[in-house]
């Protein structure tokens, strides 16, 4: 199989490893792991489960598909609209906190990788944004549509890597005593 540029910098902008600090959020599952709600195997599954379908869908996934469709008709309106909108969806401080720095870190980082991304609808959806925050989906969105306009797998590259962000949280040292991974789920070690 043969790999294209543009589909390679999808999977490497979507990383864990990419330097934007996605892999020290938990999106509340230390919480819920801190509380007694996650563990052991069938909870932790069934937390992922729940997050994929009643969250990570209808948010971050659901603001990536319009950011990259407004993006890509230069509807830059819309996406100031729909930053407000994810905005004020983030009710718990910690997901707001966290998508904000995502966000910036990530158009900071894409700036200092390539100057040429300073241009286009990314770097006018980035400057409308200018002293305002910036979430990580919609700037993924937005930077998906000039990247790579005809979208093949930005959308499900990002669905692996909100799964594999779980995963990934299992490193933060809090965690490890209660989840670890194996495989391509998760494996409960006794508490």
């Amino acid at each position: 199989m043969k790999i294209s540029k543009k589909e390679f910098l999808i999977l490497q902008i979507n990383d864990s490893l990419f330097p934007i600090g996605s892999y020290s959020h938990s999106y509340g599952l230390e919480t819920y792991i801190q509380k007694g709600i996650v563990h052991d195997e069938k909870t932790a599954e069934r937390y992922l489960r729940m997050k994929l379908r009643y969250s990570f869908m209808y948010t971050d996934l659901l603001a990536v598909k319009l950011s990259y469709e407004a993006a890509t008709k230069g509807d830059i309106y819309k996406l100031e609209e729909l930053e407000d909108v994810m905005e004020a969806s983030r009710i718990p401080e910690e997901i707001r906190c966290a998508s904000r720095k995502l966000g910036s870190r990530f158009v900071k980082t894409l700036f200092c990788m390539d100057p040429s991304w300073k241009q286009g609808i990314f770097e006018k959806y980035v400057s409308i944004r200018t002293g305002k925050t910036i979430c990580h989906p919609c700037a993924y969105g937005v930077f998906c549509a000039q990247r790579n306009p005809g979208g093949r797998n930005a959308g499900s590259v990002f669905v692996c890597a909100g799964i594999g962000g779980c995963n990934e949280l299992c490193e933060n040292d809090s965690l490890k005593s209660v989840v670890r991974t194996e495989d391509s789920f998760f494996t409960c070690s006794s508490v």
